[in-house]
Protein backbone atom coordinates (compact mmCIF):
# COMPACT_ATOMS: atom_id res chain seq x y z
CA UNK A 1 0.00 0.00 0.00
CA UNK A 2 2.93 2.38 1.05
CA UNK A 3 4.58 1.60 -2.55
CA UNK A 4 1.12 2.26 -4.25
CA UNK A 5 1.04 5.87 -2.60
CA UNK A 6 4.67 6.70 -3.18
CA UNK A 7 4.18 5.92 -7.19
CA UNK A 8 1.45 8.11 -7.44
CA UNK A 9 3.14 10.71 -5.20
CA UNK A 10 5.82 10.99 -7.97
CA UNK A 11 3.66 10.97 -10.88
CA UNK A 12 1.86 13.83 -9.74
CA UNK A 13 5.16 16.02 -9.45
CA UNK A 14 6.85 14.59 -12.91
CA UNK A 15 3.25 15.54 -13.93
CA UNK A 16 3.41 19.60 -13.24
CA UNK A 17 6.29 20.74 -15.20
CA UNK A 18 3.60 19.34 -18.02
CA UNK A 19 0.09 21.79 -16.98
CA UNK A 20 2.37 24.83 -17.83
CA UNK A 21 0.75 28.22 -17.43
CA UNK A 22 -2.61 29.09 -17.53
CA UNK A 23 -2.14 32.21 -17.89
CA UNK A 24 0.56 31.98 -20.69
CA UNK A 25 0.14 34.33 -23.73
CA UNK A 26 2.67 34.87 -26.90
CA UNK A 27 5.06 37.44 -26.76
CA UNK A 28 3.55 38.46 -29.94
CA UNK A 29 -0.02 39.44 -28.28
CA UNK A 30 1.67 41.25 -25.58
CA UNK A 31 2.44 44.87 -25.05
CA UNK A 32 5.53 45.57 -22.80
CA UNK A 33 5.42 48.56 -21.14
CA UNK A 34 8.50 50.43 -20.58
CA UNK A 35 7.29 53.64 -19.06
CA UNK A 36 4.11 55.41 -18.14
CA UNK A 37 3.16 59.01 -17.86
CA UNK A 38 0.14 61.14 -16.87
CA UNK A 39 -1.30 64.56 -17.44
CA UNK A 40 -4.21 66.19 -16.66
CA UNK A 41 -7.17 65.93 -20.10
CA UNK A 42 -9.20 68.83 -20.91
CA UNK A 43 -12.09 66.18 -19.95
CA UNK A 44 -13.00 66.81 -16.78
CA UNK A 45 -12.65 63.96 -14.00
CA UNK A 46 -9.95 62.05 -16.44
CA UNK A 47 -6.60 61.96 -17.84
CA UNK A 48 -4.01 61.24 -20.47
CA UNK A 49 -2.55 58.15 -19.71
CA UNK A 50 0.63 58.06 -22.09
CA UNK A 51 2.37 54.31 -22.75
CA UNK A 52 5.81 53.64 -23.89
CA UNK A 53 6.57 50.27 -25.77
CA UNK A 54 9.23 49.16 -27.67
CA UNK A 55 9.00 48.47 -31.21
CA UNK A 56 7.48 44.97 -32.15
CA UNK A 57 9.72 44.46 -34.84
CA UNK A 58 12.47 44.97 -32.90
CA UNK A 59 15.76 41.68 -32.16
CA UNK A 60 19.13 41.33 -31.49
CA UNK A 61 19.51 41.45 -35.09
CA UNK A 62 17.31 45.01 -35.81
CA UNK A 63 19.03 47.26 -33.35
CA UNK A 64 21.78 48.21 -35.85
CA UNK A 65 19.11 48.75 -38.95
CA UNK A 66 17.01 50.80 -36.27
CA UNK A 67 17.18 54.12 -35.34
CA UNK A 68 17.14 55.08 -31.76
CA UNK A 69 13.70 57.26 -32.84
CA UNK A 70 12.45 54.59 -33.81
CA UNK A 71 13.03 51.85 -31.09
CA UNK A 72 9.66 52.99 -28.52
CA UNK A 73 6.08 54.22 -29.89
CA UNK A 74 3.27 55.79 -27.55
CA UNK A 75 0.39 55.52 -27.26
CA UNK A 76 -2.05 57.86 -25.25
CA UNK A 77 -6.01 57.33 -23.73
CA UNK A 78 -8.36 59.04 -21.87
CA UNK A 79 -9.23 57.39 -18.82
CA UNK A 80 -10.43 58.69 -14.85
CA UNK A 81 -8.69 55.42 -13.43
CA UNK A 82 -5.36 53.05 -13.76
CA UNK A 83 -7.34 50.03 -14.61
CA UNK A 84 -9.65 51.60 -17.24
CA UNK A 85 -6.43 52.95 -18.78
CA UNK A 86 -4.81 49.88 -19.02
CA UNK A 87 -7.75 48.11 -20.45
CA UNK A 88 -8.14 51.12 -23.42
CA UNK A 89 -4.57 50.90 -24.23
CA UNK A 90 -5.78 47.26 -24.27
CA UNK A 91 -7.93 47.75 -27.10
CA UNK A 92 -6.14 50.35 -28.79
CA UNK A 93 -3.26 47.99 -29.36
CA UNK A 94 -5.12 44.82 -29.51
CA UNK A 95 -1.88 42.95 -27.03
CA UNK A 96 -2.46 42.01 -23.59
CA UNK A 97 -0.52 45.22 -21.63
CA UNK A 98 2.66 44.24 -19.63
CA UNK A 99 3.77 45.85 -16.91
CA UNK A 100 6.56 43.76 -15.10
CA UNK A 101 9.02 45.95 -17.05
CA UNK A 102 7.94 49.16 -16.31
CA UNK A 103 11.25 51.09 -15.30
CA UNK A 104 9.71 54.45 -15.19
CA UNK A 105 6.48 56.95 -14.07
CA UNK A 106 5.89 60.10 -15.34
CA UNK A 107 3.68 63.17 -14.47
CA UNK A 108 3.93 67.22 -14.61
CA UNK A 109 4.98 69.06 -11.89
CA UNK A 110 1.66 70.97 -11.75
CA UNK A 111 -0.61 67.53 -10.94
CA UNK A 112 -1.90 67.80 -7.54
CA UNK A 113 -1.49 65.41 -4.88
CA UNK A 114 -5.62 64.65 -4.95
CA UNK A 115 -4.76 63.55 -8.24
CA UNK A 116 -1.23 61.79 -8.25
CA UNK A 117 -1.88 59.82 -4.92
CA UNK A 118 -4.89 57.86 -6.07
CA UNK A 119 -2.09 56.58 -9.51
CA UNK A 120 0.37 55.64 -6.76
CA UNK A 121 -1.76 53.46 -4.71
CA UNK A 122 -3.15 51.39 -7.85
CA UNK A 123 0.36 51.05 -9.32
CA UNK A 124 1.43 49.93 -5.78
CA UNK A 125 -0.86 47.23 -5.44
CA UNK A 126 -0.80 46.02 -8.48
CA UNK A 127 0.95 42.65 -8.23
CA UNK A 128 2.40 42.15 -11.65
CA UNK A 129 4.32 45.83 -11.63
CA UNK A 130 7.78 45.71 -9.88
CA UNK A 131 8.11 48.22 -7.35
CA UNK A 132 11.61 49.84 -8.47
CA UNK A 133 10.19 52.09 -10.92
CA UNK A 134 11.41 55.62 -11.17
CA UNK A 135 9.50 58.61 -10.03
CA UNK A 136 10.14 61.37 -11.96
CA UNK A 137 7.71 64.99 -12.26
CA UNK A 138 8.72 66.88 -15.72
CA UNK A 139 8.77 70.62 -16.10
CA UNK A 140 7.78 69.32 -20.29
CA UNK A 141 5.43 67.95 -21.68
CA UNK A 142 5.49 64.23 -20.31
CA UNK A 143 4.84 62.49 -23.87
CA UNK A 144 7.88 64.26 -25.07
CA UNK A 145 9.76 63.01 -21.98
CA UNK A 146 8.92 59.25 -22.45
CA UNK A 147 9.78 59.77 -26.41
CA UNK A 148 13.17 60.87 -25.05
CA UNK A 149 15.81 58.36 -26.20
CA UNK A 150 20.20 58.28 -26.89
CA UNK A 151 22.01 57.00 -29.10
CA UNK A 152 24.12 55.16 -26.11
CA UNK A 153 20.94 53.36 -24.95
CA UNK A 154 19.65 50.55 -26.62
CA UNK A 155 16.72 49.18 -26.12
CA UNK A 156 14.51 47.67 -24.18
CA UNK A 157 16.48 50.06 -21.63
CA UNK A 158 14.99 53.55 -21.55
CA UNK A 159 17.19 56.77 -21.07
CA UNK A 160 15.91 57.96 -17.78
CA UNK A 161 15.63 54.55 -15.91
CA UNK A 162 19.39 54.42 -17.57
CA UNK A 163 20.76 57.69 -15.57
CA UNK A 164 19.06 56.81 -12.40
CA UNK A 165 20.30 53.23 -12.55
CA UNK A 166 24.06 54.58 -13.05
CA UNK A 167 24.19 57.02 -9.16
CA UNK A 168 28.29 57.52 -10.50
CA UNK A 169 26.60 59.52 -13.10
CA UNK A 170 24.87 62.19 -11.30
CA UNK A 171 26.23 64.80 -8.58
CA UNK A 172 23.11 64.26 -6.31
CA UNK A 173 21.37 61.03 -6.41
CA UNK A 174 18.00 61.93 -6.59
CA UNK A 175 16.26 59.51 -8.01
CA UNK A 176 12.93 57.66 -5.97
CA UNK A 177 12.00 54.15 -6.23
CA UNK A 178 8.15 53.84 -6.56
CA UNK A 179 8.21 51.84 -2.86
CA UNK A 180 9.85 54.50 -1.67
CA UNK A 181 7.79 57.38 -2.71
CA UNK A 182 4.76 55.35 -1.57
CA UNK A 183 6.64 54.60 2.11
CA UNK A 184 7.36 58.51 2.64
CA UNK A 185 3.86 59.31 1.58
CA UNK A 186 2.60 57.26 4.62
CA UNK A 187 5.00 57.79 6.99
CA UNK A 188 4.83 60.65 9.37
CA UNK A 189 7.29 62.97 9.94
CA UNK A 190 8.39 62.41 5.74
CA UNK A 191 7.47 64.70 2.82
CA UNK A 192 7.52 62.60 -0.32
CA UNK A 193 9.62 64.53 -3.23
CA UNK A 194 10.69 63.41 -6.61
CA UNK A 195 13.16 64.72 -9.03
CA UNK A 196 12.13 67.42 -11.72
CA UNK A 197 13.53 66.56 -15.26
CA UNK A 198 13.35 69.45 -17.49
CA UNK A 199 14.08 69.36 -21.40
CA UNK A 200 16.10 71.80 -23.02
CA UNK A 201 16.95 71.35 -27.03
CA UNK A 202 16.34 67.70 -26.29
CA UNK A 203 19.07 67.53 -23.35
CA UNK A 204 18.35 66.72 -20.60
CA UNK A 205 18.43 68.61 -16.53
CA UNK A 206 17.75 67.18 -13.46
CA UNK A 207 18.28 70.01 -10.71
CA UNK A 208 15.39 70.04 -8.29
CA UNK A 209 13.36 68.33 -6.60
CA UNK A 210 9.64 68.54 -6.48
CA UNK A 211 8.37 67.48 -2.77
CA UNK A 212 4.41 67.85 -1.41
CA UNK A 213 3.22 68.93 1.51
CA UNK A 214 0.24 67.88 3.78
CA UNK A 215 -2.05 69.93 1.81
CA UNK A 216 -2.00 72.01 -1.01
CA UNK A 217 -0.11 72.51 -4.30
CA UNK A 218 3.44 70.58 -4.62
CA UNK A 219 6.39 72.72 -3.63
CA UNK A 220 9.69 73.37 -5.81
CA UNK A 221 12.96 73.53 -4.31
CA UNK A 222 15.04 75.87 -6.42
CA UNK A 223 18.66 74.45 -7.68
CA UNK A 224 20.26 75.32 -4.39
CA UNK A 225 17.77 74.40 -2.24
CA UNK A 226 18.06 71.08 -3.92
CA UNK A 227 21.79 70.92 -3.16
CA UNK A 228 21.65 71.56 0.49
CA UNK A 229 18.88 69.05 0.74
CA UNK A 230 21.42 66.89 -1.36
CA UNK A 231 23.96 67.58 1.32
CA UNK A 232 21.65 67.25 3.98
CA UNK A 233 20.53 63.90 3.03
CA UNK A 234 23.78 62.23 2.47
CA UNK A 235 23.21 62.07 -1.46
CA UNK A 236 25.92 64.02 -2.90
CA UNK A 237 27.81 61.07 -4.75
CA UNK A 238 30.13 63.20 -7.48
CA UNK A 239 29.28 66.84 -7.02
CA UNK A 240 31.28 69.88 -8.12
CA UNK A 241 31.64 73.07 -6.93
CA UNK A 242 33.31 76.36 -8.83
CA UNK A 243 34.56 79.28 -6.41
CA UNK A 244 35.56 82.69 -7.25
CA UNK A 245 39.55 83.36 -5.85
CA UNK A 246 41.06 86.44 -6.02
CA UNK A 247 39.65 86.77 -9.63
CA UNK A 248 40.45 83.49 -10.19
CA UNK A 249 38.17 80.39 -10.96
CA UNK A 250 38.36 77.25 -8.52
CA UNK A 251 37.12 74.24 -8.98
CA UNK A 252 36.43 71.28 -6.36
CA UNK A 253 35.18 67.93 -7.77
CA UNK A 254 34.29 64.62 -6.73
CA UNK A 255 32.85 65.74 -3.47
CA UNK A 256 31.45 62.94 -1.56
CA UNK A 257 30.82 63.04 2.16
CA UNK A 258 29.91 61.06 5.47
CA UNK A 259 27.32 63.25 7.81
CA UNK A 260 26.25 62.57 11.66
CA UNK A 261 22.71 63.73 12.52
CA UNK A 262 21.29 64.12 16.15
CA UNK A 263 17.13 64.97 16.14
CA UNK A 264 15.91 65.97 19.51
CA UNK A 265 12.16 67.85 20.38
CA UNK A 266 12.05 71.03 21.42
CA UNK A 267 8.52 73.17 22.87
CA UNK A 268 8.32 74.54 19.45
CA UNK A 269 9.38 71.68 17.04
CA UNK A 270 12.64 69.70 16.57
CA UNK A 271 16.11 70.48 17.07
CA UNK A 272 18.81 69.44 14.40
CA UNK A 273 22.18 68.80 14.87
CA UNK A 274 24.43 67.87 11.69
CA UNK A 275 27.86 67.66 11.01
CA UNK A 276 28.96 67.07 7.70
CA UNK A 277 32.67 65.92 7.07
CA UNK A 278 33.14 66.74 2.78
CA UNK A 279 36.56 65.03 1.07
CA UNK A 280 36.89 66.43 -2.59
CA UNK A 281 39.62 67.27 -5.02
CA UNK A 282 40.55 70.60 -6.53
CA UNK A 283 41.08 70.10 -10.77
CA UNK A 284 41.54 73.74 -11.19
CA UNK A 285 43.55 75.36 -8.65
CA UNK A 286 44.56 79.21 -8.37
CA UNK A 287 48.11 80.54 -9.73
CA UNK A 288 49.05 80.23 -5.70
CA UNK A 289 47.69 76.83 -4.85
CA UNK A 290 50.78 75.46 -4.22
CA UNK A 291 50.92 77.62 -1.01
CA UNK A 292 49.09 75.68 1.77
CA UNK A 293 47.52 79.09 3.66
CA UNK A 294 45.66 79.45 0.47
CA UNK A 295 44.14 75.89 -0.13
CA UNK A 296 42.97 76.29 3.89
CA UNK A 297 41.05 79.65 2.65
CA UNK A 298 39.32 78.37 -0.05
CA UNK A 299 37.90 75.55 1.89
CA UNK A 300 36.40 77.71 4.90
CA UNK A 301 34.82 79.31 1.69
CA UNK A 302 33.80 75.98 0.44
CA UNK A 303 32.41 75.56 3.58
CA UNK A 304 30.44 78.66 4.06
CA UNK A 305 29.02 77.93 0.65
CA UNK A 306 27.47 74.74 1.29
CA UNK A 307 26.31 75.63 4.88
CA UNK A 308 24.17 78.51 2.96
CA UNK A 309 22.61 75.99 0.84
CA UNK A 310 21.77 73.46 3.42
CA UNK A 311 20.21 76.57 5.79
CA UNK A 312 18.30 77.69 2.38
CA UNK A 313 16.66 74.57 1.92
CA UNK A 314 15.51 73.85 5.94
CA UNK A 315 14.24 77.61 5.43
CA UNK A 316 12.54 76.51 2.30
CA UNK A 317 11.02 73.41 4.30
CA UNK A 318 9.98 75.35 6.95
CA UNK A 319 8.74 78.37 4.75
CA UNK A 320 6.48 75.58 3.45
CA UNK A 321 6.28 73.09 6.20
CA UNK A 322 7.52 70.06 3.92
CA UNK A 323 10.25 67.87 5.43
CA UNK A 324 11.72 65.90 2.63
CA UNK A 325 14.79 65.20 4.77
CA UNK A 326 12.59 63.30 7.17
CA UNK A 327 14.32 65.10 10.27
CA UNK A 328 11.22 64.92 11.99
CA UNK A 329 10.26 60.78 11.41
CA UNK A 330 11.83 59.32 14.21
CA UNK A 331 10.47 62.13 16.76
CA UNK A 332 6.63 61.86 15.57
CA UNK A 333 7.04 57.93 15.36
CA UNK A 334 7.81 57.75 19.17
CA UNK A 335 4.83 59.89 19.74
CA UNK A 336 2.33 57.41 17.22
CA UNK A 337 1.01 60.34 16.57
CA UNK A 338 -0.33 61.38 13.11
CA UNK A 339 1.39 63.36 9.88
CA UNK A 340 2.00 66.79 11.13
CA UNK A 341 4.29 69.49 10.69
CA UNK A 342 6.99 69.93 13.23
CA UNK A 343 9.26 73.02 12.76
CA UNK A 344 12.75 72.51 12.09
CA UNK A 345 15.84 74.47 14.07
CA UNK A 346 19.24 73.31 12.90
CA UNK A 347 22.58 73.31 13.67
CA UNK A 348 24.79 72.77 10.83
CA UNK A 349 28.33 71.90 10.46
CA UNK A 350 30.50 71.78 7.56
CA UNK A 351 33.82 70.42 7.47
CA UNK A 352 35.66 70.49 3.78
CA UNK A 353 38.99 68.30 3.07
CA UNK A 354 40.36 68.86 -0.11
CA UNK A 355 43.13 67.22 -2.34
CA UNK A 356 45.07 67.39 -5.86
CA UNK A 357 44.98 65.37 -8.51
CA UNK A 358 47.49 63.76 -10.82
CA UNK A 359 51.23 66.62 -10.45
CA UNK A 360 49.21 68.55 -7.81
CA UNK A 361 48.43 65.62 -5.26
Amino acid sequence: MMRRVVRWMLLGFLALPLSGCWDAHPLDDQGIVMSLGIAPSSRPGDLRWTFTFPNVTLSPSSLTSIKPGEQYYNLTVRAPTFAEAVMRVQQQSSRIIYLGQLQAFLWPDTLSWRQLWPVITALNTQGSIPKTYWMIASTSPTQAVTALVSPEVVAPRTFLATYFDCPHCQPFVLGLRGWEFWSHAITPGMSPYAPVIRLDRHKVIIRQILVYPLSGRPVSYSQKETEGFGFLSGKIQRAALSLNWHGNRVSLTQLHDSHHITVRSVPNGIMVDETLKINGFIDQPPPQSAAQPSQDLIQQLAEKRIVAWCLAAIHRANQTQTDPFGYSEPILWNRRQRATFLPIHARITVTVSLKGEGLLR
